[in-house]
């Protein structure tokens, strides 16, 4: 009986380490797994920020982007710019904001005179390229903007309206 129970013993024993072993490589098992479903969540969600991008990156969207940039330039660097060197406001005084707001106060309602794309080209000084490019899409006698200013008429206090003739 004795031998019985040493036979008995000796099976538990190398049943848990079976057992150990077993649980040892489903940990590691768990390890890869999860190291694979983290892999795979990632390139699904680059391929998904892939397909977004190409989805909102169209050659409208681009041109517009680009119209909206040299729009925004035009204004805060040529408009705004030359409105306060030609009236010598160059200071932050209550006297130099009441002359600003009597300035831009007349252009709230009608803006400021509408300015084809090649003007905005003209002003903004980049290559040959970016109008060739532009030229493709748009007519650009015929796209323009409009400038509203807004109070209290800081640098980018304003807001644009398009008239797009482009072929999208």
């Amino acid at each position: 009986m004795y031998s019985d129970d040493i036979h008995k013993t000796k099976k538990k024993q190398k049943r848990s380490r079976r057992a150990k072993s077993y649980i040892a490589s489903c940990r590691s098992y768990r390890i890869s797994r999860n190291t694979i479903l983290v892999v795979i969540a990632l390139a699904m969600l680059s391929m998904l920020l892939f397909v977004i991008y190409n989805l909102i990156a169209t050659p409208e969207y681009l041109i517009k982007k680009q119209i909206d940039s040299l729009s925004r330039d035009y204004y805060e660097n040529y408009i705004y710019a030359t409105t306060l060197n030609n009236n010598s406001i160059n200071d932050n005084s209550e006297e130099s904001k009441e002359k600003i707001t009597k300035i831009f106060n007349r252009y709230i309602d009608e803006g400021f005179q509408i300015t084809s794309l090649r003007e905005l080209l003209l002003h903004s000084g980049q290559d040959a390229s970016l109008e060739d490019t532009l030229a493709n899409y748009c007519n650009l006698d015929h796209t323009t903007i409009k400038i509203y200013p807004e109070a209290p008429f800081s640098r980018t206090d304003y807001r644009i309206d398009y008239n797009y003739s482009c072929k999208f």
